[in-house]
């Protein structure tokens, strides 16, 4: 939470906001010493008083995105455009919190501004990938990701953003294969588990749902994606399945009651939401 002189600008302050007794000099002691909730009061009072300095609003919107509160953090960074529309990390920032608040066109449009002062910033590339997926581009989105991937290529939240895409466009050979790549790193990737099962409904290939549905099981018991999976393997088989097809739907049904916070996976659910932990500078 270091505070960045203004650029450009005259400052008062010859030591960047951090003079003994600021109100800022306090914030950052208050959150060196664990105690972020603290600092953001210090920090709020300060803006109340009428306190507008760029060094204010980078501190308030940091600490705001550490105590997950987002709306706040988006609004700090917005105001601190407004100061200093020049500041480098501001745009980025403000990217990252509407991302997490799934304001994906607005997010979109600061990592584009991001990369167009920064080209190398890797970061707002990927997370421009996050939100073009969600803007229903998936073309689009698979450009950033290959180039993301040229610079990171084991990166498995890229990997598994191109995946989608390859997937959204129905290109299921390379998405297949690209999940593949995924599980070899990752066994335990339930996401690429269940998309591989999607996509096995998809094409009908009742050999990829059972291989990738029974797998998935041995990591969550009731998941949706594979129970379903596995219940339209046995009644593509024939009637004399339909026991073994009731089985199924009577543990998804179980699944539903008892595991009702668990994100469902369809056919038509590809999971795009990547966690990809971006974090404000």
């Amino acid at each position: 939470m270091v505070p960045r002189k203004r650029n450009g600008a005259p400052n008062s302050d010859p030591s960047g906001g951090l003079g003994p007794g600021s109100a800022l000099a306090r914030a950052v002691a208050l959150h060196l010493e664990g105690k972020p909730k603290d600092a953001l009061r210090e920090l709020n009072a300060a803006v109340e008083r009428g306190e507008d300095s760029p060094e204010i609003h980078s501190a308030r919107g940091f600490l705001q995105f550490e105590l997950e509160l987002f709306e706040e953090a988006a609004k700090s960074y917005q105001r601190l455009l407004e100061v200093q529309p020049q500041h480098p990390t501001a745009p980025f920032n403000l990217a990252v919190c509407l991302e997490k608040l799934g304001r994906w066109d607005e997010a979109a449009l600061h990592f584009r501004k991001t990369l167009s002062g920064n080209p190398e910033k890797e970061d707002a590339r990927l997370g421009l990938g996050v939100c073009l997926l969600h803007q229903q581009q998936p073309e689009v989105a698979l450009g950033e990701f290959d180039k993301y991937l040229a610079r990171k290529p084991n990166d498995e939240t890229a990997m598994f953003g191109k995946a989608v895409a390859l997937q959204l466009l129905q290109r299921y050979a390379e998405a297949t294969e690209a999940y593949e790549r995924i599980i070899e790193r990752n066994p335990n990737s339930e996401d690429s588990l269940a998309n591989l099962v999607t996509i096995g409904i998809s094409t009908k290939n009742d050999e990829q749902v059972r291989r990738y549905a029974e797998r998935l099981l041995t990591l969550r018991p009731f998941s949706q994606t594979a129970l379903e999976g596995l219940a339209t393997c046995a009644f593509a088989a024939g009637e004399s399945l339909k026991i073994a097809a009731d089985q199924r739907f009577a543990r998804l049904r179980v699944a539903r009651g008892a595991h009702n916070q668990i994100h469902v996976q369809t056919a038509n659910d590809y999971n795009a939401f990547l966690h990809h932990n971006l974090r404000v500078e």
